[in-house]
C-alpha cells in the first residue's frame, strides 16, 4: 500500500540513503525456496560487533534490508557487510534522530548493555525496539536480572544460583556475611561484567582476607595518586588497570559457586502472537570465566550425567522465562538462557542474554534455521519455524593469545588482516597473495568456519577473537534416545 510513509521512505531509499550511509554494499544472495521474494522491512542493530555482523548477513539472505548504527565506525566487523551510520549512544537524542532518519521497521541491540534509556527513547519515538526498555534495564544489574528470573518461577529462589546483594556502604560486613552464608562464592561486579572481567572466586577465609586487603592496597595507590599533580589521563589509566574490584565504589553481588556441575544453553525465540520456539541445548566449557567451547547438541558432549529428563527440564525452564521475564508483558525478542545442571539433576539459571548467543553460534550449521534468522522473523513480526536439529557442531573459542600466534597476526597488523578475511575465514599475506590459513596446527577443525569475533581498535588479553565450527553427522542412537523426550 502506498502511504505518505511508504512514499517518504522510498523517495530517502532512492535519493539519501546511497549517500547518506556508509559501508559495503549487500551480498549478492539469490531467491531460494525459503525466502523467495524481497522482503518490505529494514532491520537496524545498535553495536556493530560480530554477532550484529552475522545477524545482518542473515537478514539479507533473508531478503530484508539492514543498517548498523556503531561507535566504532567501518573498522567494525558488522560494518564489513551492512550500511552503516556512525553515532554516539550516550548521546540519546541524536541517536534517535539518526535512527529516525534512516527509516527502519525494527531495531534490535547485539549487546545487553545498550543505555536503558536510548532503548526507551527509541520506543517512545515510535520505532519498534525489541526487546523493550524493560529488559535491557533488568539484565543490566546481576540482581535486579536474578530476581526477575525468580518473579518467572513463582518465587522460587531455588530457580537461580544463590546470591546476596553487597552494600557499599556496608562493603566489608556484607561480604563477610555473605562468605558465612554462601561459600566457596565469587564477587562479581553488579553491571559491566564480561569474558571474566569483575569476578573473583574466593575459596576460604583467608582468600578474602587477602583479596580485601588488595583492594584497600590499591585504594591506597589511588589517593596517593590523587593527592599529587597526576593528570586525569594518569588517573582514569589506574582506575582501568586496577586488578581488583574496588567495592566501596561499584556495585557488587555475591554469588555462590557451584560444585560438581556442567553448564548449559538454551537459545529461545518469542514472536508477536506468542509463539515460542527454542533450540536444543548446547554444552558449555569455561576457563577463567570465558567461553572457550559449546558442542551442539549438549548430549553429543559424551558427558553421561546428561538425560532427556535434564534436556527436557531445561527447555522448558527457558520457555517458561522466555514468556514470563519482565512482569509477563509479551516481550518480542531472542534470549540465550545459561544454566547449572547440578549433580543431583537439579538447574539453576545462572544469567541470560537478551540477543544472539556466542553458544548460539553453533546454529549456523546445527539447524535449519540459526540464532540469527529467528531473531530477525521475530521482531519484524512474523510466524517462527521450529528449527530442526541437522548436524552436530563443536565450537571453539580462540583467545587473544592464541591468535596472536598464528603467522601474520600480530597487534599491529590485525586490522589489516581483518579487513581482508571479511565476515569468514583468515587470511596470511604470504609473497605478495592472501591465503587462507588452517595451517597443520589446527588440523583438529578440519572440516569448519573461522570467522573473526572482536570489534575493538586493539588486541586485548583473554578476549575471544575467533571461533571455530566443526561440523559432523549426529549420532544416530544419541538421537533417537533425547529425541524420544523432547518432542
Amino acid at each position: 500500500m502506498l502511504t505518505l510513509k511508504n512514499l517518504q521512505k522510498l523517495i530517502y531509499q532512492i535519493c539519501i540513503q546511497s549517500f547518506d550511509m556508509k559501508g559495503s554494499p549487500y551480498h549478492d544472495f539469490e531467491e531460494s525456496d525459503r525466502y523467495p521474494k524481497k522482503q518490505e522491512k529494514k532491520i537496524a542493530y545498535l553495536w556493530g560487533g560480530q554477532l550484529a555482523q552475522l545477524a545482518a548477513v542473515a537478514g539479507q539472505k533473508q531478503w530484508f534490508d539492514t543498517v548498523v548504527f556503531t561507535a566504532e565506525g567501518e573498522n567494525c566487523p558488522a560494518a564489513q557487510v551492512s550500511p552503516f551510520v556512525e553515532i554516539v549512544y550516550k548521546d540519546t537524542q541524536d541517536a534517535v534522530q539518526a535512527i529516525m532518519d534512516s527509516w527502519v521497521d525494527a531495531v534490535t541491540a547485539e549487546w545487553e548493555n545498550v543505555p536503558a534509556s536510548l532503548a526507551k527513547a527509541i520506543s517512545e519515538a515510535g520505532i519498534d525496539m525489541f526487546p523493550n526498555w524493560r529488559v535491557y534495564n533488568l539484565v543490566q544489574h546481576r540482581a535486579t536480572e536474578k530476581e526477575a528470573i525468580i518473579n518467572c518461577f513463582n518465587g522460587d529462589k531455588d530457580s537461580v544460583v544463590n546470591f546476596t546483594r553487597v552494600n557499599r556502604q556496608n562493603a566489608d560486613h556484607d561480604i563477610y556475611r555473605a562468605f558465612e552464608d554462601i561459600w566457596p562464592g565469587i564477587l562479581k561486579t553488579a553491571r559491566d561484567g564480561y569474558d571474566g572481567k569483575g569476578q573473583q572466586k574466593i575459596n576460604t577465609k583467608d582468600d578474602l582476607d587477602t583479596y580485601i586487603a588488595n583492594v584497600r592496597e590499591e585504594q591506597s595507590q589511588l589517593e596517593s595518586l590523587t593527592s599529587t599533580w597526576a593528570t586525569t589521563q594518569d588517573i582514569m589509566k589506574f582506575k582501568k588497570g586496577r586488578e581488583y574490584v574496588d567495592f566501596d565504589e561499584v556495585e557488587c553481588i555475591y554469588e555462590e559457586q557451584q560444585k560438581d556441575f556442567y553448564e548449559i544453553s538454551v537459545m529461545v525465540a518469542r514472536s508477536s502472537n506468542g509463539d515460542i520456539v527454542s533450540f536444543d541445548p548446547a554444552y558449555n566449557k569455561h576457563e577463567k570465566g570465558i567461553l572457550t567451547e559449546s558442542i551442539m547438541p549438549a548430549w553429543e558432549s559424551g558427558d553421561e550425567r546428561i538425560t532427556p529428563e535434564v534436556i527436557e527440564k531445561a527447555k522448558a525452564m527457558a520457555e517458561q522465562l522466555t514468556e514470563k521475564y519482565a512482569w509477563d508483558e509479551g516481550i518480542i525478542w531472542l534470549v540465550g538462557v545459561e544454566m547449572f545442571v547440578l549433580k543431583d539433576g537439579s538447574i539453576k539459571i545462572n544469567e541470560i542474554a537478551p540477543r544472539p548467543h556466542n553458544s548460539g553460534h553453533p546454529t549456523e550449521y546445527s539447524h535449519d534455521y540459526s540464532q540469527y534468522e529467528l531473531l530477525n522473523l521475530a521482531i519484524t513480526w512474523q510466524k517462527l519455524p521450529t528449527p530442526k536439529l541437522i548436524k552436530k557442531v563443536h565450537l571453539d573459542n580462540m583467545l587473544s593469545d592464541e591468535v596472536l600466534s598464528i603467522p601474520g597476526i600480530n597487534e599491529k597488523t590485525w586490522e589489516e588482516e581483518r579487513i581482508h578475511d571479511k565476515w569468514f575465514g583468515v587470511y596470511e599475506y604470504t609473497d605478495g597473495n592472501w591465503n587462507f590459513i588452517v595451517t597443520k596446527d589446527y588440523g583438529k577443525w578440519k572440516p569448519g568456519f573461522l570467522k573473526w569475533d572482536s570489534d575493538e581498535q586493539e588486541v586485548k588479553w583473554q578476549r575471544k577473537r575467533w571461533h571455530m565450527n566443526t561440523i559432523s553427522n549426529l549420532n544416530p542412537d544419541l538421537l533417537e534416545k533425547f529425541y524420544k523426550k523432547t518432542t
